[in-house]
């Protein structure tokens, strides 16, 4: 018994340790990417881009985190390489990160102080939106800042206009009778 509660510590310890490393490799990762964007303008090779949407939930909401305030060209590469991620996650090799994508940018939305950036954010959200986000985006009705653009991206997720109206009814009845 002693030996089998032994081994599942140590299967734990490893686990931990692995997503120590991936946060650590991801974080590597987006300052590569991120330095040349502001250096050279260009956009990242695939190969970093496809590592970065791999853990699409972790890095995107990494990224909106990251860059120096001070700093506004490594600010903005931060969210062009968010940019650039959303846009991968459309092509035919991305394609299957849409959904950690979506879930990185709906994270990135959630946490971001700024309202730019979160208007940025959901409107990238928008670009790859399903309808089972419908719901997640009816919540930004009751801000008054973000309601219209909340509204627009609540439409796209659905595809269909009857999903999505019926979610933000339940969300926000409110906005919808103005």
């Amino acid at each position: 018994m002693k030996k089998l509660t032994i081994f599942l510590l140590l299967m734990c310890f490893c686990a931990t340790s692995q997503a120590q490393t991936s946060r650590r490799v991801i974080e590597k990762t987006a300052n590569e990417a991120i330095s040349q964007i502001a250096l050279t303008g260009h956009t990242p090779k695939d190969e970093l881009i496809d590592k970065l949407a791999a853990d699409a939930d972790v890095s995107i909401d990494m990224l909106s985190r990251m860059g120096d305030p001070d700093d506004a060209r490594q600010a903005k590469a931060c969210v062009r390489l968010i940019d650039d991620i959303t846009a991968y996650s459309l092509t035919a090799n991305g394609q299957r990160y849409v959904n950690l994508v979506r879930n990185g940018l709906k994270k990135a939305i959630d946490r971001s102080d700024s309202l730019e950036a979160r208007l940025h954010y959901l409107d990238q959200l928008k670009k790859v939106a399903k309808p089972a986000d419908a719901q997640h985006i009816a919540m930004y009705l009751s801000d008054p800042d973000m309601a219209a653009a909340a509204f627009a991206a609540a439409l796209c997720a659905a595809g269909v206009l009857g999903v999505p109206l019926r979610a933000l009814e339940r969300g926000s009845g409110a906005v919808l009778r103005r």
